[in-house]
């Protein structure tokens, strides 16, 4: 009786999903049909079919934003409607419980709808996609072709944009920018559907339904998670290897040499996505060590296991110094070591507190995380704990981020990983007790707060008024804060799924560049170097014969090095300006060394060789140990 009336839900979210995607469709049809047309126009134009052979006048029509947003809406729909549907078949094949099935279209379709709706990509993505591209066209991991440096700071994320990019380098259409942004969607999409499939049938296995919701909703109301499950960054593969490598650690039973060289190697994968995750993992590696040590006795053991699993990032480690010349990205030398401690740490209290504000679901989730762990008194939960807490104070002595709740997304992963092991492994009556409180704290923090991620579903003017002054919180920020605002705000309109129309990308407006048209346009110059800012973007359009000189320094590798500007006026993370050296863009140009400052071009020269001059020489060498130790920042005064 159970089954059946389950199967009549299943069946009817299907219906609901297929019935509300040909509404959005075709009603009314005289306002819709013209967008099809328009879809299909540019599709013909795409395989090359002259105009004449359809209607001029459906050529120059332009689908409007409103109506794109709900065709694309209703296509949506009724892709979903269809994987939900071949999903219950194979459920039913594989005798699955309709009750099972119902939570998890539930999930699923929840997933897809924030996914869909929040969804962007953002600028410093297109700088690592300029690197795959240079790499696919035989450049090497370049972001300027003439000379070596790592302006991207997400190895194992970049690895796998250049295995999906290299097939379709070959074809001339769509542009390149257009394939970079549908690659960084579908690894975006295939990483967090992981992450959240691989968290339901934890659930479902164990028949914690009441904990299945309450985990969701807490996931599903936290700005610091929706925002990055999509943003073309590498947070959703940071994510899942997160979430990997506490589920083992916290859950783990076995003794064996395997278990630990396991655990280092998913470690040492995070590292490799993205090397600021290893400080979710030295407390935890630590006590593995120590552990492996009392089972073992003995050294040699743990010599393997650490030269197995850390491979990945032993490997990387050497490349890096061999080929960059330094062992970490060039942003860490352009955001690190900056001085103005008092002003960063005004900033990073002014950001934690815009975090309050602004998602305060994700502060709830990171504090139940750490009272779970202190609750249970275990040693793996309070290192654990401590891990969180030694990530959020590096975010402190940063300053935050321009990008809003990034670096607060993977302790929120990490967190809900805590709480859904505690919470499973408590007396039963208690989880119940505590799910219910966690499913009503959750509903009716979506109801009353205004920035929780499902009402900026189909709102993209709220996102809009994050980057203005018509955002309400923003008074209570304005009078402590220099520069705070969200990433999502700058990109959303101009990248969101829901505003795809094909040929078009960049949609309406990306930085500087309106349409893809002006990306051509743009490629087309001919500048040998050019200064600019926002790169990602202004890098692809430029094109492999165009030196991009970052003013941020992000990929420059000698403003890297020099002092920051006073900070005074106002600091901004990753954004941090360097007064400029006379003679450094007409270097680029001329491929020479052309500064003024006699003392600063001597210390350029050493750059350069790192950079630029044989790779195997003991001169490079040498001073790749003195840019990485006493020389590593130029300190002199400079024009």
């Amino acid at each position: 009786m159970q089954r059946n009336y389950y199967d009549k839900l299943n069946t009817a979210i299907v219906l609901f999903l297929l019935v509300t995607g040909f509404i959005l469709l075709f009603t009314p049809y005289t306002i819709y049909q013209t967008n099809i047309i328009s879809h299909l126009a540019s599709l013909m134009e795409l395989l090359g079919l002259p105009k004449k052979d359809f209607p001029t006048i459906l050529y120059n029509f332009r689908i409007s934003k409103n109506n794109i947003l709900v065709f694309n809406s209703g296509i949506l729909f009724i892709i979903s409607s269809v994987i939900n549907f071949f999903i219950l078949i194979y459920a039913r094949k594989k005798s699955i419980a309709a009750k099972d099935i119902f939570f998890f279209l539930l999930i699923f379709n929840a997933f897809n709808y924030l996914f869909s709706t929040n969804s962007y990509v953002c600028d410093d993505i297109l700088i690592s996609c300029r690197t795959a591209d240079n790499f696919v066209n035989g450049y090497g991991l370049r972001w300027n072709t003439s000379e070596r440096v790592q302006s991207f700071t997400n190895p194992l994320w970049l690895l796998l944009i250049i295995i999906l990019y290299y097939p379709l380098h070959f074809f001339a259409e769509p542009h390149a920018v257009e394939k970079f942004w549908w690659i960084v969607i579908l690894l975006s999409y295939s990483f967090s559907f992981l992450l959240t499939h691989k968290l339901a049938v934890y659930f479902l296995r164990r028949q914690n339904y009441w904990l299945l919701i309450a985990v969701f909703l807490l996931l599903f109301s936290s700005r610091a998670f929706v925002d990055f499950i999509c943003s073309g960054m590498e947070n959703p593969l940071s994510f899942v290897l997160l979430a990997w490598f506490y589920k083992d650690f916290l859950s783990r039973k076995q003794e064996k040499n395997v278990e630990f060289t396991k655990l280092y190697l998913i470690a040492s994968l995070a590292f490799l996505n993205r090397q600021d995750n290893v400080l979710f993992c030295i407390f935890p590696i630590l006590f593995l060590l120590y552990e492996q040590y009392q089972h073992n006795k003995k050294i040699s053991p743990i010599f393997k296991s650490l030269l197995i699993g850390f491979a990945p990032a032993y490997c990387w480690l050497i490349f890096a110094v061999v080929y960059y010349g330094f062992p970490f990205p060039n942003t860490y030398y352009a955001k690190m070591e900056l001085g103005y401690l008092d002003i960063i740490f005004k900033q990073s209290i002014n950001f934690f507190y815009m975090t309050f504000l602004r998602d305060t679901a994700t502060v709830i989730i990171i504090l139940l995380g750490q009272m779970a762990c202190f609750f249970f008194r275990d040693k793996k939960y309070i290192i654990s704990s401590l891990s969180i807490i030694l990530f959020l104070v590096y975010v402190f002595f940063t300053g935050g981020d321009f990008m809003g709740t990034r670096f607060f997304s993977m302790p929120v992963v990490v967190s809900i990983i805590i709480l859904s092991i505690c919470l499973s492994d408590i007396y039963f009556i208690q989880r119940i007790v505590i799910n219910k409180f966690i499913v009503v704290l959750a509903i009716s923090y979506n109801f009353l707060a205004y920035y929780a991620p499902i009402k900026y579903s189909f709102h993209y003017r709220r996102i809009l008024a994050e980057y203005g002054k018509r955002d309400p919180y923003l008074f209570y920020l304005q009078r402590s804060c220099s520069y705070l605002f969200f990433d999502k705000a700058f990109y959303y309109k101009a990248s969101n799924i829901l505003f795809y129309q094909p040929n078009t990308y960049p949609f309406f407006k990306f930085l500087l560049i309106n349409d893809i048209n002006e990306c051509i346009a743009v490629g087309k110059q001919g500048d040998r170097a050019i200064m600019g800012g926002g790169i990602g973007m202004i890098g692809i359009c430029r094109g492999k014969n165009c030196s991009v000189v970052d003013s941020l320094a992000l990929a420059e590798p000698l403003l890297a090095r020099l002092p920051a500007k006073d900070l005074q006026n106002g600091f901004f993370p990753g954004h941090v300006l360097r007064k400029m050296p006379k003679g450094l863009l007409a270097s680029h140009q001329q491929n020479t060394n052309l500064l003024a400052d006699k003392a600063l071009a001597a210390y350029y020269d050493k750059i350069l060789l790192i950079s630029r001059g044989e790779i195997f020489s003991w001169q490079r060498f040498r001073y790749i140990w003195l840019l990485n130790t006493s020389e590593r920042k130029y300190k002199k005064p400079y024009f």
